[in-house]
């Protein structure tokens, strides 16, 4: 398996856009150097998709020329700094998981 750091950089995947037929969209991920995030970014750039990695440290999964690390603490900030950071963006996808709380953090109310 590969580090996050080098997801992107050091990709052995092939690059899919001579068969796109529409253009590509700029598409923002939330979270985008966790497992999820990771890979949800590698396959949207082998489509031919320019992406934009969302989180403190997006810089985390390397370099391409369709990948733009946008720095910001999705948990820190409020609504309109937030729509500051999505400005640009024709989708956003939340691959965010914040887990360091392990199976206790999540809690269900209302249930029997």
């Amino acid at each position: 398996m590969k580090s996050a750091s080098t997801i992107l950089s050091g990709s052995d995947r092939q690059d899919n856009t001579e068969n796109m037929s529409e253009a590509p969209i700029n598409i923002g991920v939330i979270g985008p150097a966790g497992f999820s995030g990771s890979y949800l970014c590698l396959e949207l750039i082998s489509r031919g998709h320019r992406v934009v990695g969302i989180s403190r440290h997006p810089e985390k999964i390397g370099n391409h020329s369709r990948y733009q690390p946008r720095p910001a603490d999705v948990n820190h900030l409020d609504i309109n700094s937030l729509a500051k950071v999505f400005e640009g963006l024709d989708v956003l996808v939340n691959a965010y998981g914040p887990h360091s709380a392990g199976h206790e953090a999540l809690q269900y109310s209302g249930c029997s």
